[in-house]
Parts: C-alpha cells; sequence; structure tokens
C-alpha cells in the first residue's frame, strides 16, 4: 500500500482522541513493577530513537499540577498553568521541553522523578499541585535534578488569585530558568518573553485549550466559546488564537455535518489577524496553513521556513509542516524533523506515528515496524497498519491482510477491498479483481474516490491512476498529497504523466527554487529526476 494513504490516515490520527495514552508503561502492570516496565521502555526508546542523541541544553519536563482543591472544576487550571509554563519555557533556546502529550501520559501514573527523568531522558522534573480556590490560590513547584543522585534544587509556594496568574506564571517561568541556566541566557529571554495577556484571556485560553484538547464534541464547542472570549480580550494573544484554529479543525473531524462552518470560522480568524499583522512569526504560520490547503506549496513551504526563523522556540516541531516536507520530496529534512518530534515528545502516538510514516517513505519497513508499535502502545490506532505494510514489504500476504484490516478500521476506513488488493499485489492476474474491489467502495462512498490513485499505481494500473490523478486535479484536491515515495510508486512517477502533474501544480518551481528534493538524491537517480530543473540559486536542502 502507498505511503501517501499514510499519509492522510496520520493526519486523521492527529484528530482523534488519544484516550488510550494510559496504556503507556503497560496495562495491569502492578506498582512494584513499574520501575522495571519504564525501564524496558526507555530501552525501546532508545533503540527506535537512536539515542543517546544531541539535545540543546538541559532537558526538562513539566508534569500536569495536581487538583488539590477539592473542586473538580479547576482541573482545567491545573492542566492548563503546566501548559502555559512549557509554552513560557520554550522561549529559552538552550532548553529542552518535554511536549504537552507526553508531559500528561506519564502523569497518568505514580511514578517518582527519577523514573520519569529517566523514561524521558531529561534531567530536570517540575512537579506540583494548586490548592485553596480561585480567589485565593497557591501553587506548590517542586523543580528536581537527576544525575548520579537526586537533588531537589527547591520547593516554593506562589499564591495568587486567578486574576493574578498572567504575572505568576512568568515569575515561575524566570525562577526555572535561573535554576537551570546562566546569567546571561537569562538577560535574552527576560527582554522576548511575550508580554502577558490580561487575567481573563489568560484563564479563557487555559479553560478553552483544556475542553478542545479532550476532543470531545461538546466539549470542544464550550471550549470554543472560551477562545473566542480569551480573543475579545486579547485579540494579539497568538495562543488563542492557535488553539481557537486547532479547535475549529477539530469540529470538521468529529462532526462532518458542521465541517463547512468551521472552516469558515478558521479563514474569518486567520483574515482578521492578518488584516493587523503580516510579518509576525504566527502571522507567517498561518499564511503557510492557508497556502498548503490551496495547494501552493513553495510559498507554504516558504512561509513556514520564515516563521520558523523570526520565532524558533515558538512552534517546535510542526507535524503539517514535516509531512509537507516529506511529500515535497526532502526526505532527509522531513526525517531530521520527525525524529526531533519524537525526542521532544517521545511518549506520544502522534510522534511516532509521523516517524513510522516518514520511515516507510524512506523503504525503512523495520523501524516503520518498530514507531508503529510505539504509536500503538502510546494509544495510536495505526500500529496494525503498519504491521500490515512490513508483512507486505516481506511478502507475507495472508497475515498482510489481516493486519491491514485491523488498522483501517481502528480508524473507521472502509477495508472491504484489502483481500482483493493484496490478491492482486502478489499475483498480477488478479489486478483486475482488485480494481473492482475498489470500484465498488467508489460507488458506495464517492468520497474515497481519493484514496486509490496510490493503490491503482502500485498494481501497475498506470493509465487508471492518472485518470484518477486528473480527476482530484480538476476536483482542486490537495494535489500536493500525490506524492509518495515509496518503491511501489516507481512506475508512477517515472510515468511522463507525472512530470506533466508536477509542473502544472507547480512543484517543479518549488524544486527548482529550493533545490531538487533529496528523493532524487541517491546513487541511481529515477528517471523523473533528470526532469527536475537546476536550482535558480545556489540554494542547499539544509536551508529549506
Amino acid at each position: 500500500m502507498a505511503g501517501t494513504r499514510t499519509a492522510r490516515l496520520i493526519a486523521a490520527l492527529v484528530m482523534l482522541p488519544l484516550v488510550a495514552v494510559a496504556v503507556l508503561i503497560a496495562v495491569g502492570v502492578q506498582r512494584d513493577q513499574t520501575a522495571r516496565t519504564a525501564a524496558e521502555l526507555s530501552a525501546r526508546l532508545d533503540e527506535a530513537l537512536m539515542r543517546p542523541v544531541v539535545r540543546r541544553g538541559p532537558g526538562l519536563v513539566v508534569l500536569p499540577l495536581r487538583n488539590a482543591t477539592g473542586q473538580n472544576d479547576l482541573d482545567y487550571l491545573a492542566d492548563g498553568l503546566a501548559t502555559a509554563l512549557r509554552q513560557q519555557l520554550a522561549a529559552f533556546a538552550d532548553l529542552t521541553i518535554i511536549g504537552d502529550e507526553s508531559s500528561r501520559a506519564v502523569a497518568e501514573h505514580d511514578l517518582d522523578a527519577e523514573t520519569v527523568a529517566r523514561l524521558l531522558d531529561v534531567d530536570h522534573v517540575l512537579a506540583g499541585a494548586i490548592r485553596g480556590s480561585g480567589e485565593a490560590l497557591s501553587i506548590e513547584l517542586e523543580l528536581t535534578r537527576l544525575d548520579d543522585e537526586v537533588h531537589v534544587l527547591w520547593a516554593e509556594r506562589w499564591s495568587s488569585a486567578t486574576s493574578g496568574l498572567p504575572l505568576t506564571t512568568r515569575a515561575i517561568t524566570m525562577r526555572v530558568g535561573r535554576s537551570m541556566l546562566p546569567a546571561e541566557a537569562l538577560a535574552t529571554v527576560r527582554s522576548s518573553l511575550p508580554e502577558a495577556p490580561s487575567d481573563l484571556a489568560l484563564n479563557d485560553y487555559l479553560h478553552g485549550k483544556y475542553l478542545i484538547d479532550r476532543y470531545n464534541r461538546d466539549e470542544v464547542l464550550e471550549g470554543l466559546r472560551f477562545l473566542a472570549r480569551a480573543r475579545e480580550a486579547a485579540p494579539d494573544f497568538e495562543q488563542a488564537i492557535w488553539a481557537s484554529i486547532a479547535g475549529h479543525q477539530r469540529m470538521t473531524w468529529i462532526d462532518a455535518s458542521l465541517a463547512q462552518e468551521h472552516e469558515a470560522r478558521t479563514n474569518d480568524i486567520i483574515d482578521e489577524y492578518l488584516s493587523r499583522h503580516r510579518e509576525t512569526a504566527l502571522a507567517r504560520r498561518l499564511r503557510a496553513l492557508r497556502a498548503s490547503n490551496d495547494d501552493r506549496p513553495l510559498e507554504a513551504l516558504q512561509e513556514f521556513q520564515q516563521a520558523v526563523q523570526l520565532d524558533p522556540g515558538s512552534f517546535g516541531f510542526d507535524r503539517g509542516y514535516i509531512l509537507d516536507l516529506c511529500k515535497a520530496g526532502y526526505l532527509t529534512r522531513c526525517l531530521e524533523q520527525a525524529q526531533g518530534l519524537a525526542r521532544e515528545d517521545p511518549v506520544s502516538a502522534a510522534s511516532h506515528t509521523a516517524l513510522a510514516t516518514v520511515y516507510q517513505l524512506l523503504g525503512d519497513s523495520e523501524r516503520m515496524l518498530a514507531h508503529g508499535a510505539l504509536a500503538q502502545r502510546f494509544g495510536g490506532d495505526l500500529g496494525d497498519y503498519f504491521e500490515g505494510e512490513a508483512l507486505l514489504a516481506r511478502g507475507e500476504y495472508k497475515a498482510a491482510v489481516k493486519a491491514l484490516k485491523a488498522g483501517l478500521t481502528a480508524v473507521g476506513v472502509a477495508n472491504e477491498w484489502v483481500p482483493a488488493y493484496v490478491a492482486g499485489l502478489a499475483d498480477p492476474a488478479r489486478a483486475d479483481d482488485a480494481v473492482a474491489a475498489m470500484r465498488r467502495v467508489d460507488d458506495a462512498s464517492a468520497e474515497w474516490l481519493d484514496l486509490f490513485y496510490a493503490e491503482l499505481a502500485a498494481l501497475g494500473q498506470l493509465d487508471l491512476a492518472f485518470e484518477m490523478t486528473a480527476t482530484l486535479i480538476d476536483e482542486r484536491y490537495r494535489t500536493w498529497d500525490l506524492y509518495a515515495w515509496g518503491p511501489a510508486m516507481y512506475a508512477y512517477r517515472n510515468d511522463p504523466r507525472f512530470i506533466e502533474v508536477t509542473r502544472n501544480i507547480g512543484l517543479l518551481d518549488v524544486w527548482q527554487t529550493l533545490a531538487p528534493p533529496d528523493a532524487c538524491a541517491g546513487t541511481s537517480p529515477e528517471p523523473f529526476c533528470a526532469a527536475i530543473p537546476p536550482p535558480v540559486e545556489a540554494v542547499g536542502e539544509g536551508q529549506l
């Protein structure tokens, strides 16, 4: 099965709830087994991520705060304060901050600081709790450093009503920074920390972000109302703007009947921000998002690259950008970005699904399978799918059918065509039966039409594959998704019609401007690579 289907499925995974994250250590493991299990998992991460890795500097995980107020309606605040601290600490370029998903995942278990640090490969752990009430809140935090021994660097309490949270989170950020970095690094960051939003805006943002991350329809809608109120109170509050866009995009997946409405709201938010700002990092990121959705690959890559250069600490590793790099053929850069994502969020289904996808594109079945298994372990849905891909690569067709069907079922994708498709791969004489099975799916639901051009190409049905490609382009489908770089697509890529498609949608211009993709950098370049014009300037891929 071709890589483009996986790229589309990973997009679905990013939007699906990671409700099974609690299996990350081991389902049913007793507490006295926790340390052993964590060590085993850490060893698997070491092998899959090729650790030890070079970090930017000290590594820190900020665990979600415990809600010790006795008020369940303040759960959002306990989780949200940790999120806000991670975002602010990301301004320290010399720190490696573990991402939200991994931080939340390890907090599901009663692990001590040493076990958490070993599991996530960090040397500092920030943990604590909130107590009191919204108007008389106390935030208790403990920063622990781990080297040969465990050192509690400090344990302190901040008192703050919710109305004082902006200044309190800023104070905590600087306190952590003073404990982990030299004074000269702090001076630079102090001046670059964004201005704190108003109390109401921050509180509404934390509440809204907490709700949209739960992926429940009603909670996401409620979260979007909080985020709209945060944007109204602070129109330039960038985190609230980006979270609002994420929430509206999430709703297009949760409730297809509302997709058009939420796409329109996304565009309204982008338009409103761009009407006031043109050259901020967020403006460039929003333009990159729009260009990517409108299938303008050159603009999307250039805008996102400029956004990262303007504000390298704000966005970290972006999954959408990683996939766009892959689809545009910059496989080395794509792999580096995906590895960086998994190092900063190592206990995350989405991180390892991204890496598994990249390794599939690179034809590395062993690592694809390793990361697919880790994604499944962390609550993802595509482990069976990646196992099926590995079985296909080994020619184990019967087992591949079972695994692929299970993987597609897990993400709600029709799978009745899989047996005929695999039979067609195993025996070219049965390719017509595979095509007929795919047509039956198309007849039942035309929306699946876009999923089969790559499978048709893999079956050697190139005329049908290009007929479908032309249909997708005519319907203004995101044609940037039409690139699957795995070996099964060799014949498709080297058909003259592929060159014409590439030229018509502007991807040849991308390669001419940013240098040819490293999908063409092998010792025996594919024939279609010869059609790529040389770069206008000597722009290396590493500069992308």
